[in-house]
């Protein structure tokens, strides 16, 4: 019997003419993406306004996509999002508030868009990005904080980049 949480779709067989079936195991799979999986406190928008009136440190704040360069055949943009960035230990949430444009029916206030977490260089991070689909981009993706209040993001296998201005 699926979990109460998901809702189960169906499932379907093919089979030649004449052919006997056996099934001795049906299993069901968890596909939700990973960020839908990862709540947060701050899906309450007033709970992470009162969470941002006294930021840990500058890099808290609410955030918005400033510009980018995008190898569109490798990585495109899911919209022209508005985050917020929140310490939490010693990473960095990225929370997804509003602007998405693919697949935006599954993104929700308060999920969870990207993890940063620093690196040995000084305001340097390792990040996790997640797609429109929710599903985690990991390799060798960077971040780094810049001239005024910006955060450019590397993409470099799919040779883009990203950059966010604090609002």
């Amino acid at each position: 019997m699926p979990n109460a949480g998901c809702r189960f779709t169906g499932f379907g067989f093919t089979a030649s003419p004449a052919a006997h079936v056996l099934i001795s195991d049906i299993t069901i799979t968890d596909k939700t993406p990973d960020a839908r999986r990862q709540s947060t406190e701050y899906e309450d928008a007033e709970k992470l306004k009162e969470r941002l009136e006294n930021p840990q440190d500058s890099l808290e704040g609410y955030w918005a996509v400033f510009d980018r360069t995008l190898e569109e055949t490798l990585l495109q943009m899911g919209g022209e999002y508005r985050l917020a960035i929140i310490k939490d230990g010693d990473r960095y949430l990225i929370l997804y508030l509003s602007g998405a444009k693919t697949n935006a029916s599954a993104w929700e206030p308060g999920m969870i868009k990207g993890i940063l977490t620093p690196d040995p260089f000084p305001e340097t991070y390792s990040v996790t990005w997640y797609d429109s689909e929710g599903n985690p981009l990991t390799k060798d993706i960077k971040a780094q904080l810049g001239e005024g209040t910006t955060l450019l993001i590397q993409f470099p296998y799919h040779s883009s980049t990203l950059r966010l201005r604090k609002l």
